[in-house]
């Protein structure tokens, strides 16, 4: 069974190094700590019944004036998935991770959270919460992240999720246009991280 410690909200702790100390986005932090905590346990607890699926799927949740947590996606990403530069990506399908936010994880088993861009009331999402992305790949017992193999068959270390790791992007710097030239354009977050930036290097803690 999965502890609750395993899971406790790696996002409060990846995202609030970042963040700015105001009342409206602390408030939606603590509220994004809560709800992903149980996303991250619902996803564990789904993978171990059905683990071979490789269909990536994906929720909404539910739609109120105080939640700010958008779409859910869940699954293995693609084997080999491809940034493409040249435009934001823009309505995804719900079987779809943005390819932009898991390129450097072929095969891995990532939960994708999106935060929305206003609330059921109208209002808008503090500036470093709107509509960012951050990711979660899920590690087994042994400290090792879960793949999928290309046999389609899993080891029984793989089993069961023992606990997940946030990544909370800022930049992709290292991606090929169309052209064959390096892009430093980011087409996850804008440039900034869920939760705003740091300059200083002692505050990245997570």
């Amino acid at each position: 069974m999965l502890k609750r410690t395993t899971v406790l909200l790696y996002a409060l702790l990846c995202l609030a190094v970042f963040a700015q100390d105001t009342d409206t986005l602390r408030r939606e932090l603590t509220i994004a700590q809560t709800l992903v905590n149980n996303v991250l346990q619902f996803v564990a607890f789904n993978f171990s019944t059905n683990r071979n699926q490789d269909t990536v799927k994906s929720f909404n949740l539910f739609t109120s004036d105080i939640n700010p947590i958008d779409t859910v996606k869940y699954g293995y990403v693609a084997s080999n998935p491809y940034c493409v530069t040249s435009g934001a990506y823009q309505n995804l399908s719900a079987s779809e991770f943005n390819p932009c936010l898991v390129y450097d994880y072929p095969s891995h088993y990532a939960v994708e959270i999106r935060f929305k861009g206003s609330y059921a009331s109208g209002n808008s999402l503090s500036t470093n919460l709107y509509q960012k992305y951050i990711l979660f790949l899920a590690f087994n017992i042994d400290g090792q992240p879960i793949i999928n193999s290309s046999s389609g068959a899993l080891s029984a270390v793989n089993s069961k999720i023992s606990y997940f790791v946030c990544y909370n992007p800022t930049t992709v710097s290292s991606f090929i246009d169309a052209e064959g030239n390096v892009t430093a354009r980011d087409y996850i977050n804008n440039g900034i991280r869920a939760g705003g930036n740091t300059t200083s290097s002692s505050a990245v803690t997570s």
